[in-house]
């Protein structure tokens, strides 16, 4: 298992880059589109970054179609319950029409592919927290930084509305077992929960 650990790495950054540079490629067309209908929808920029934490604790810029009304983002704490790690309100107010349909798809996470191309990123890993999150879990669970975050990861795979212990126990599972095959598994698992098979 540690010389399948030692080998892995080097294999999942080189499909990661060459598949996130396919990908961009053969998206081009689709974002000019995407950032139409977004400021169509509702006013400001198409594109939303924010510092979230990566590998080993550094701040990575992750960038994102934006899905709320421009401005929306600060108002999050008001949409916690008192203890809660991850935001996942169905009815949030302040998501947009098209926000909506991007987020049940996924599609507002494309932009990330520049962060995998970047190496800040790979297609499978824990999902990227940001600093107040990170803040709030439990010392054991800062294993997950030990790996680049992802686009997608096995909590995602399983159940997107999880419970926060939940969540964070596969990431460490994930962490700690990480193989192509489990990646492989991981993104076919994402692939059917987004399309509600």
């Amino acid at each position: 298992m540690k010389s399948k650990k030692r080998f892995y790495p080097g294999v999942k950054r080189a499909l990661d880059a060459s598949l996130a540079l396919a990908l961009l490629c053969l998206l081009l067309p689709f974002f000019p589109l995407a950032a139409a209908v977004i400021r169509l929808d509702s006013p400001g920029g198409a594109v939303f970054s924010q510092w979230r934490v990566g590998k080993n604790h550094r701040l990575i810029k992750v960038y994102k179609l934006r899905t709320m009304h421009a401005g929306a983002e600060p108002l999050a704490h008001l949409l916690k319950e008192p203890g809660e790690i991850f935001a996942s309100r169905e009815d949030d107010p302040r998501i947009t029409r098209v926000g909506r349909v991007l987020r049940k798809l996924s599609l507002d996470e494309l932009p990330q592919l520049i962060n995998v191309l970047k190496g800040e990123m790979s297609f499978v890993g824990p999902r990227p927290l940001v600093l107040s999150e990170m803040n709030r879990l439990p010392r054991a669970a800062l294993e997950r930084l030990n790996v680049r975050p992802g686009l997608t990861g096995f909590a995602q795979a399983e159940d997107r509305e999880g419970a926060p212990e939940e969540r964070l126990a596969r990431d460490i599972w994930y962490v700690r077992n990480y193989s192509l095959w489990v990646d492989a598994r991981i993104v076919f698992g994402t692939a059917r929960v987004i399309l509600g098979l």
